[in-house]
């Protein structure tokens, strides 16, 4: 009796970490856009929609579920991609249809940290070779 009762106290306090985590994260994502609803304003700096610290609180949440004698396949290759506009200006991926005539492409993070000066551009296609990029 006393272990169910426990287990489902368990059971409670997960979910609610969840909660909590998916609430900060919904946080985090709304302020982020908000600094892109005017694409009419310069941007200096874009904004971070993932921080590392969200990672690292997955990852522990993760390892609570992990099995005796399981193995792990978490590794820092898992999760999102990151991409970096050419110009060093916020690309209008993220703007409503019709408001920017013209979309940069990204290239990966990858290859400007390896120090090649071409970046990869995995979502352009001839249309961007046809402008003489």
């Amino acid at each position: 009796m006393q272990a169910k009762k426990s287990k489902q106290l368990l059971k409670a306090r997960l979910a609610r970490e969840w909660q909590i985590y998916e609430m900060r994260k919904r946080a985090e994502l709304k302020a982020a856009v908000s600094e892109l609803e005017r694409p009419w304003e310069v941007v200096e700096k874009a904004p971070t929609l993932f921080s590392v610290s969200a990672d690292e609180h997955l990852r522990v949440l993760a390892d609570r579920f992990e099995k005796p004698g399981g193995f792990d396949m978490w590794s820092d290759k898992d999760g999102p991609e990151l991409f970096k506009p050419e110009d060093g200006l916020p690309s209008a991926r993220f703007f409503p249809k019709g408001v920017v005539h013209s979309i940069r492409p990204y290239g990966k993070v990858e290859n400007a940290i390896d120090g090649s000066d071409e970046p990869s551009n995995s979502g352009s296609d001839s249309r961007s070779e046809m402008i003489g990029r």
